[in-house]
């Protein structure tokens, strides 16, 4: 087994190995990677060549991300040697904000080994996402797939999503327009989705050996799910999050069954994820908001059979934007606040290790940081942290004490570092 690229330290009173933590979660159906920002390199790095040890060792065979849908099925393509695209271009579908996010060099690399390592295999590992933003394109896909197989359920299919402008849908308008009761398009999609999942039933026969009646299904989920995210965007009592969470458990249920078919055995999923998605949230600030996250839901479903692992770091740089939709720009990230768990780590003195979250420390209640792609050093700790129990959150901790700038693949005039800005003594927000 190769070695990974940090030192592995000794965490309080229990030295935890990389080899033990891929011990022992080599037999959990859905093994979950967290992350505390979007824009960390070693983050990228790691969680990687954790995924290639599961892949590689112990038979993982989805690779689940906190990306759009039909965006990531252009990698599922390219790492199933089912298209003639180079891992560059296989990117080329994220088109939408934050491009960085998925289109980097680490994932060129990730993607690269994974078409090499599916070369001669039957039965190949996919990526897939699982998010719900990327309704446009998803239209497409199921247009073109129906055109194929039944030209008339892609008419009605049509006649049904025009209620959404198809490749036009404006998702602002349409929260707009639902909130003011003008416009309800609900019916609509749910009559194709179900549709839609009824012709896929009908088609037992068919080997879907190009995963096309599963970008269908999911192409529709992503649709139906989505609709219902902007339709409840302004209407007060309704969590959105909720909405976008559950419909990314949705999609591993819908992956894992449809692979479940194809290795005729339980299959086992890694999901990359923001640590916000990952963690537990009724251990933390949200339980009051009655808001659920995605390893919340699939401990409530598959219990034992799911490992949590979250990362977080307490200084270096980040990769974000200054607010929705800007230019990715290099951060110097705030020193750690003194009463957060990264401070807490950091005082121990032990370097980079992973730890089990059973151990002596994790169960404090402290500030956790998080880091979404976006990042306001100057309102930090009301922008980017809450109150948390490590223990509660996570199975395990991977702590990287000083971390970098995930690095985008396209050239942005905006991501340089500021040399004049010292690292050690930028304030912590107030």
């Amino acid at each position: 087994m190769k070695c990974l690229v940090w030192e592995v330290s000794k965490m309080v009173r229990q030295a935890i190995s990389m080899n033990e933590l891929l011990t022992s979660v080599q037999d959990k159906s859905i093994v979950m990677i967290g992350e505390s920002t979007h824009g960390t390199h070693e983050f990228y790095k790691v969680r990687a060549e954790i995924t290639k040890e599961l892949i590689s060792e112990y038979g993982f065979s989805i690779v689940a991300i906190e990306g759009d849908w039909p965006d990531t099925f252009r990698i599922n393509r390219f790492v199933k040697h089912l298209s003639n695209d180079t891992a560059t271009q296989a990117l080329s579908d994220f088109k939408r904000f934050p491009l960085w996010m998925w289109r980097n060099k680490v994932m060129v690399d990730f993607i690269n080994w994974l078409h090499e390592f599916n070369k001669n295999l039957s039965i190949k590992t996919g990526v897939f996402g699982i998010d719900l933003y990327g309704i446009n394109n998803a239209f497409g896909n199921i247009l073109e797939i129906l055109n194929t197989m039944n030209p008339e359920a892609a008419n009605l299919a049509k006649q049904r999503y025009s209620c959404l402008g198809l490749r036009d849908f404006d998702s602002d308008q349409y929260a707009k327009d639902t909130y003011q009761a003008l416009k309800d398009c609900e019916d609509e999609v749910i009559r194709q989705l179900l549709d839609i999942k009824k012709f896929i039933n009908d088609q037992n026969n068919v080997y879907d050996d190009e995963d096309c009646l599963l970008n269908l299904h999911l192409s529709a989920q992503n649709i139906a799910a989505a609709e219902a995210y902007y339709r409840n965007l302004y209407q007060p009592g309704v969590s959105t999050w909720n909405i976008r969470d559950g419909h990314m458990m949705k999609c591993l249920n819908i992956l894992m069954e449809n692979e479940r078919k194809k290795l005729k055995r339980p299959p086992k999923v890694i999901v990359w994820a923001h640590n916000s998605h990952v963690g537990d949230a009724s251990a933390d600030h949200r339980q009051t908001q009655h808001e659920i996250t995605l390893g919340e839901i699939a401990k409530e479903h598959f219990e034992e059979r799911v490992a949590l692992i979250g990362m977080m770091t307490s200084s270096g740089s980040v990769t974000a934007a200054d607010n929705w939709g800007d230019p990715a720009k290099y951060f110097y990230l705030n020193q750690a606040h003194p009463d957060s768990h990264a401070a807490y780590l950091a005082r121990l003195n032990k370097g980079n290790f992973i730890a089990q979250t059973n151990t002596e420390g994790f169960q404090t209640l402290r500030l956790e940081r998080a880091v979404g792609v976006i990042y306001r050093p100057e309102t930090e700790i009301r922008s980017h942290y809450f109150n948390s129990s490590l223990a509660k959150r996570f199975d395990w901790l991977i702590y990287l004490e000083k971390t970098s700038a995930l690095k985008p693949l396209d050239n942005i005039s905006t991501w340089k570092p500021n040399l004049d800005k010292a690292m050690d003594t930028y304030p912590i927000g107030l």
